[in-house]
């Protein structure tokens, strides 16, 4: 996974194609060693992701919940159909900034 230091705080984070058990673990310690004081905004990149899990979900939420203790935000950025449904039907998109 690619993660592009922005400058100003800002971190992008290109999320792999499959987002499950055998990924998540690892895509979410890397994004969290990142998530330090002086982060202010989180764009998980999800253009290549085709594929995501309850593990994929956790991955969101932990980071969600990272970003907003630091007094962050986070927008998850080019989401497919397929992950755009499963975060509706699970109710990320309540509290989640989604970009198409």
């Amino acid at each position: 996974m690619k993660i592009e230091d922005k400058g100003n705080g800002e971190l992008v984070c290109f999320i792999p194609e499959r987002l499950d058990v055998n990924s998540a673990d690892a895509t979410g310690e890397e994004i969290m060693s990142r998530l330090v004081p002086g982060i202010s905004h989180l764009e998980l990149d999800l253009r290549d992701t085709v594929y995501a899990s309850s593990a994929g979900l956790r991955v969101f939420l932990t980071c969600y919940r990272k970003m907003t203790g630091l007094g962050g935000t986070i927008t998850l950025t080019h989401v497919q159909p397929s992950i755009m449904m499963l975060l509706d039907m699970t109710g990320f998109t309540d509290f989640l900034t989604i970009q198409k």
